[in-house]
């Protein structure tokens, strides 16, 4: 018997033409894991609601676009557009002019503003994935807890779907109709998507790492992402030609899909590789969720079609849009109170209960808009919040203020050179090849600067040597992981503490044993010592957690890392750990810099952000870095290694400032500025000399 044509008959099932009261009800399920899992509640893996809004997104605009190529033979994408428009961009418009306006009042130009201005003007251009994959970085990181439009990543990654699927099904239905194969085509189209988005993901949940993996492979990559909308699409299209016909099959898939998602919440965690293999669960069990609504009398979709979750799943737009926002706001207001984010999370249903009032649906509903009244509507909504975010730009960056406050924060915010040229991370998946670090050139005895974040805040003093000497100078380095053959654990889960580390120290000593032999200048921090939820983890993999043990083996593993160095037939040279405002139990900053760090644009405007508490004596940075720095000493002799230490460079008379002689010596509680990082030329310049002429 000859199957009946997918495109040519309007839909089988009623429940496809019209809202299903079930699908309201998931969409509440979603933002409710969402909200609770940004609220700080004790659910580990409540950022799945995304994956949920995800395949319900691909089966929802499916069914739509089908519905009107079932009926006319033609999809108009001008008005789909238009639509998609008027209903997501007028509420994110408001809330993203507003978040920057508080920012300023709240966010310090030396922390996150700059990230969440960029974010801002990324989420109107539809780019806000990428933008924040680039400013913030991980998704479960400090950074990206600071940004209060991180959570616009996924509206620009659903947008980004949205532009392009529709042309893409349109095609695939074209096609079909031509060639009468009204069956096959759209599914081998939408299969072939899924597949080779899930190939991309799992790539990425197995760590792989090459130029430009970050975009395709990443938390925030639509590439990674496709696969759970074309699964969702798949699923349209499936019920539409056959749809469930037994009541007691929807009801057992119904259950199974909602035990699926409910038990992500748990076995899914920052920890787990997301996109990944996991993520399989609150996919699937989306889709048979969705499935099982196509008999809506069966008992898991009549309980999310009760009332009460219909309602929440008809804000839950405005409710994504406004929670994070108002979380990420009140927490910087009142950072030590652990109830923050819940209060902030219930009371952001005010701001989008009104935004869905009297923003969403308004404009959603707007009807007969002439052109030249689109086109003015259109300005209304996209300007403001475009000239905002660009004000805030730039003023964050010093361009908008007077000279004398734009030299200052410029001095706190500017960049390394290893993090302007990505060739320093926080995040293994931005890696990129260190073969592309290179960033001077010269005949002399080529250098080569590794470690992490400690080290790529001497890039510029290294470079102003390397240049005055005549010879290359490479940076490679990832925060939070230093080089040194060990590993760091982290203390309740006994896993390497920052992910990719240990794949970093490989693939950088691969690269250091390939290149020509020269210098190998190692800077690491040594705040790993002071933290008690690091452990190194001795050859016996035994890990050890006390402060005199994990010196000891910092030394040990520091020692066999020059030592293989050496015998590739490089030199090493020690950094000392810069001095640093961290107090010994390495749980927060000490006042001062938290004061510092805590400047509106309005205390630069007016001058005082630099009066706020500004030094600490040598003594007291001594009694929480000597044991560390003494380490490093001993493997300098040890190994007949240099050994830099720019205590007196960095604090003069024996006092570590803030602000030195109109120089801004430190960036933050952990770091020299790069004006500081200036200053040590001169010493690496002798070591230079020193190394040329042994």
């Amino acid at each position: 018997m000859q199957a009946t044509p997918l495109l040519t008959q309007a839909p089988s099932q009623p429940a496809s033409s019209v809202r299903r009261q079930d699908i309201q009800g998931l969409r509440a399920v979603a933002v409710l894991f969402v909200v609770a899992f940004h609220a700080g509640l004790p659910v580990p893996g409540g950022f799945i609601g995304v994956d949920v809004f995800f395949v319900i997104s691909g089966f929802v605009i499916t069914a739509m676009l089908h519905r009107e190529w079932a009926t006319s033979g033609h999809i108009k994408l001008v008005r789909f557009y238009v639509k998609r428009f008027q209903r997501l961009t007028p509420a994110l418009a408001v809330m993203v002019t507003v978040t920057m306006v508080v920012s300023v009042f709240v966010i310090s130009p030396l922390t996150s503003e700059q990230a969440a201005a960029d974010t801002a003007l990324g989420s109107m251009l539809l780019v806000a994935n990428f933008v924040i994959a680039r400013a913030t970085g991980g998704y479960f990181g400090a950074s990206a807890e600071m940004n209060p439009l991180l959570n616009t990543w996924s509206l620009s990654v659903e947008e980004q779907f949205y532009l392009i699927f529709p042309g893409l099904i349109a095609l695939s239905w074209f096609v079909a109709k031509r060639g009468r194969r009204f069956f096959t085509v759209p599914y081998l189209l939408i299969s072939l998507v899924a597949a080779s988005s899930f190939a991309l993901a799992m790539m990425g949940a197995l760590g792989w790492i090459f130029p430009g993996s970050d975009w395709l492979l990443g938390f925030y990559s639509p590439f990674a992402r496709a696969w759970e909308f074309a699964v969702g699409a798949l699923l349209a299209l499936l019920v539409n030609d056959r749809p469930l016909r037994h009541l007691r099959g929807a009801a057992v898939i119904g259950f199974a899909g909602l035990a699926l998602i409910i038990s992500s919440l748990w076995l899914i965690t920052s920890e787990t590789p997301t996109p990944g293999l996991r993520t399989i669960l609150p996919v699937l069990g989306t889709l048979l969720l969705l499935l099982a609504g196509t008999q809506p009398s069966n008992p898991t979709s009549r309980l999310l079609s009760a009332r009460p979750m219909v309602q929440i799943g008809d804000w839950s737009y405005s409710i994504y849009l406004w929670h994070w926002p108002v979380i990420v706001l009140t927490a910087m207001v009142w950072p030590q109170l652990w109830f923050i984010p819940i209060l902030a999370a219930l009371a952001s249903l005010l701001p989008a209960l009104l935004s869905y009032r009297f923003i969403e649906q308004p404009l959603r509903r707007l009807r007969g808009v002439t052109r030249p009244k689109a086109a003015a509507l259109l300005l209304c909504i996209v300007v403001p919040p475009l000239a905002v975010a660009l004000a805030v730009s730039l003023a964050s960056r010093g361009n908008l203020l007077p000279p004398a406050n734009h030299e200052n924060l410029q001095q706190f915010t500017v960049e390394h050179l290893g993090t302007e040229l990505g060739c320093k991370v926080d995040d293994a998946q931005f890696l990129i090849n260190p073969s592309s670090c290179q960033i001077t050139e010269g005949p002399g005895t080529p250098v080569y600067l590794v470690g992490d974040s400690n080290a790529d805040q001497f890039a510029e003093g290294l470079k102003d040597a390397a240049e005055a000497h005549g010879s290359s100078l490479s940076v490679y380095a990832f925060g939070g992981c230093p080089f040194l053959d060990g590993d760091l654990v982290h203390a309740e889960t006994r896993l390497e503490w920052r992910s990719g580390c240990s794949s970093f120290r490989a693939t950088t000593l691969d690269w250091l044993k390939q290149v020509p032999a020269g210098l190998i200048v190692i800077a690491n921090a040594d705040f790993y010592l002071r933290d008690p939820e690091i452990g190194f983890e001795r050859r016996d993999s035994v890990a050890t957690f006390e402060g005199v043990e994990k010196t000891r083996e910092y030394a040990v593993s520091l020692r066999r890392m020059v030592t293989t160095l050496q015998e590739s037939g490089h030199k090493v040279a020690l950094v000392q750990t810069a001095p640093n405002f961290r107090l010994a139990t390495d749980a927060l900053s000490i006042d001062h810099w938290r004061q510092l760090a805590e400047c509106t644009m309005f205390d630069f405007i007016r001058g005082d952000c630099l009066k706020r508490g500004e030094s600490e004596s040598m003594a007291i940075v001594s009694s929480r870095q000597s044991n560390a720095w003494d380490a490093v000493a001993v493997v300098g002799e040890q190994t007949g290694s240099a050994v830099l230490d720019f205590r007196e460079e960095i604090c003069p008379d024996a006092m570590c400032r803030v602000q030195s002689n109109d120089v801004v010596m430190f960036k933050d509680y952990l770091h020299i500025s790069v004006a500081a990082s200036h200053l040590l030329a001169p010493r690496f310049t002798e070591l230079l000399v020193a190394t040329a002429t042994s």
